[in-house]
């Protein structure tokens, strides 16, 4: 604490302080009661049509500052660039009550972004960059959520994804390919090739279709 107020004018330490102390409270209060102010939740689409709640990364980053006295750190340990999608593996540390440290790991993902049709580079990456940074975020976020930071929306979330239509009927298309003998990247395959999209992009009602073909093979 000591460089923290070496920061500031001696004259303004107290109020320093005092600011650190309650965004420090607010977000003792927040992770303890499970619960995340409704003016930093927003709602985006997934797929399969549904909506789901979402938090953004800065403020996550300041609950993690408020919690720690700005004592953590994020690092990118692993990351994979394909040709549709990104994953990132990382690493939060932060130092906790009596100079403990805590470390949480969780994988992130994001698309890759790319021109569309009207553009005269169609098809080309627009920045790999900011799809990394995407990626990144999504992965300190889902570390995050292990320390129980936003854990009402995210624990609500993945239910969500999970049970959403297009992931219920993915379950039944690979399931009537294990009745044909086929693994489930052999379903995936199948399904490309009929729809000529990756299954992850399909919406439920293409699932149903792809389910009517597999099953007359």
């Amino acid at each position: 604490m000591d460089n923290e107020t070496n920061l500031i004018p001696v004259g303004d330490n107290k109020e320093y302080l005092e600011i650190l102390e309650k965004k420090h409270d607010e977000a003792l209060r927040n992770l303890y009661t499970g619960t995340t102010p409704r003016e930093v939740i927003f709602q985006r689409p997934i797929r399969g049509g549904a909506q789901v709640d979402y938090v953004p990364g800065w403020w996550f980053v300041e609950q993690l500052n408020a919690l720690f006295g700005h004592l953590w750190d994020f690092e990118v340990l692993e990351q994979f660039i394909g040709e549709k999608q990104i994953w990132v593996k990382g690493r939060i540390t932060a130092k906790g009550p009596g100079g403990v440290t805590v470390s949480k790991t969780a994988f992130g993902g994001s698309d890759i972004k790319k021109y569309g049709d009207k553009s005269d580079k169609v098809g080309q990456v627009i920045d790999i960059g900011d799809d990394l940074k995407s990626a990144a975020t999504d992965a300190m976020k889902k570390a995050a959520t292990l320390l129980g930071i936003a854990s009402d929306i995210y624990g609500k979330r993945e239910v969500l994804e999970q049970t959403s239509p297009q992931r219920a009927q993915l379950e039944t298309l690979y399931k009537i390919g294990k009745t044909k003998n086929m693994s489930r990247e052999e379903v995936d395959a199948f399904a490309e090739k009929e729809a000529g999209k990756s299954v992850d992009e399909l919406e439920a009602v293409a699932v149903l279709g792809l389910i009517a073909k597999l099953r007359s093979r």
